[in-house]
C-alpha cells in the first residue's frame, strides 16, 4: 500500500496525519535501494510502515527517482505501508506516483491567481466576453483598478499596442482628477474590444 501527500499547507497536512502515523522504518537518499526488503510480510505478522524520503535528489544531492518507479508496482501491492510525504515535488512526478496510491493527500497551496495580467493577455487577443469575465471575477477578487490599467498599460507598450497604453493612461489620470471611475473606464474599453 503506497500513500503519497505533498504539499506545504499546515491545515491541509495536519487533517491528513492521523492517516500517516506509526512509520516503522525510514528509508532516505540511497537507501531507498532497500525497499525490496520491505516489501515481504513481516514474519512476526507485525504492521511494517516505511517512510521514503530525500530520493528525488534535492540541491547537489543523486537522484534516486528511478529506483523508486521501479518498485511502484510492488509497493502497490504490498501488504505494509510505503509513506511519501514530500514538501515539494514536481507535478508530473506527483502525476506518475498518484497513479500507484492507495490514498493521496494533496497538502499543495492554492495558486493565487488573482492578477491583471491574464486580464492583459484576453485583451490583446481581442476576447472580448473571456476579457470582460476575467475582469468581473479579478475585480471581485479585490484586484485594484490601478493595478489592472498599470498591466494593461504596460501590455499595451510592450506590445506597441499604443490605443490601449493611451486609454489607460488617460484612464489613470482621469481617476487621479476624480473625474471618471477606474474600474468603469477599463470596463468600458474592454467591452469596446
Amino acid at each position: 500500500m503506497l500513500l503519497l501527500r505533498v504539499g506545504t499547507d499546515a491545515e491541509k497536512r495536519e487533517k491528513s496525519q492521523k492517516d500517516l502515523r506509526g512509520v516503522t522504518d525510514v528509508l532516505s537518499g540511497d537507501a531507498v535501494r532497500g525497499i525490496p526488503q520491505f516489501l515481504a510480510d513481516d514474519i512476526f505478522g507485525g504492521k511494517i510502515v516505511v517512510r521514503l524520503e530525500n530520493w528525488q535528489g534535492q540541491r547537489n544531492e543523486p537522484d534516486y527517482k528511478d529506483v523508486v518507479y521501479s518498485y511502484l508496482e510492488e509497493i502497490r501491492e504490498s501488504n505494509n505501508t510505503f509513506i511519501i510525504d514530500e514538501l515539494e515535488m514536481h507535478p508530473s512526478v506527483v502525476t506518475k506516483i498518484k497513479k500507484y496510491a492507495t490514498q493521496f493527500f494533496d497538502c499543495r497551496e492554492e495558486k493565487d491567481d488573482t492578477n491583471a495580467f491574464h486580464l492583459a493577455d484576453l485583451v490583446m487577443s481581442r476576447n472580448k466576453r473571456a476579457a470582460w469575465l476575467e475582469f468581473i471575477r479579478i475585480k471581485n477578487k479585490g484586484v485594484g483598478a490601478e493595478a489592472m490599467s498599470g498591466v494593461l498599460a504596460w501590455k499595451g507598450k510592450r506590445m506597441k499596442h499604443k490605443n490601449l497604453t493611451a486609454t489607460m493612461l488617460l484612464a489613470t489620470s482621469k481617476a487621479h482628477n476624480g473625474e471618471a471611475d477606474l474600474y468603469e473606464e477599463i470596463e468600458k474599453y474592454i467591452l469596446s474590444l
